[in-house]
């Protein structure tokens, strides 16, 4: 299975409105993420997930949104993301993290990108490409995380 074109020209016509909306994205994210689901604060380094006193975001929030706008500029050269998924499925499997918590996280990241691009920009069309983008997605990071864990046993 792969992306659409039309979910491939949606996620890259986003990708320069994610740069730009970086910081934002990354705050917001963790903050709604937190708020709605408080059971995964522990999964996290909370100096990571949050602002410092001059409220720039912490490393993880960054790295959210970096693998984020990664994906969208290059999702349809997915073997330039190999990298990217290896190193994050490297951490999702050391942190606990469970297939049962992508449902959860696309949701917050569909509802942060409507909070923080406005509905105008993430209208229903950009909102049902991300999900599509985000599912794929999730799919090769479940499946990249289960084969990590049987080697681990």
């Amino acid at each position: 299975m792969s992306l659409s074109e039309n979910t491939i020209s949606i996620l890259k016509a986003c990708h320069p409105v994610l740069e730009a909306n970086r910081e934002a994205i990354g705050r917001s994210f963790y903050q709604l993420l937190f708020t709605n689901h408080p059971e995964t604060q522990n999964m996290f380094n909370v100096s990571h997930v949050t602002t410092d006193k001059d409220g720039n975001p912490g490393p993880q929030m960054l790295s959210l949104s970096d693998a984020v706008i990664c994906y969208a500029g290059h999702c349809d050269q997915l073997h330039k993301l190999g990298m990217l998924v290896e190193r994050v499925a490297n951490k999702h499997v050391s942190f606990g993290v469970e297939k049962e918590h992508y449902p959860v996280v696309g949701n917050v990241l569909l509802q942060t990108l409507e909070d923080v691009l406005g509905k105008e920009v993430f209208n229903e069309e950009v909102k049902a490409a991300v999900a599509e983008g985000y599912f794929f997605l999730a799919d090769i990071f479940i499946a990249k995380e289960k084969d990590m864990k049987k080697t681990k046993e």
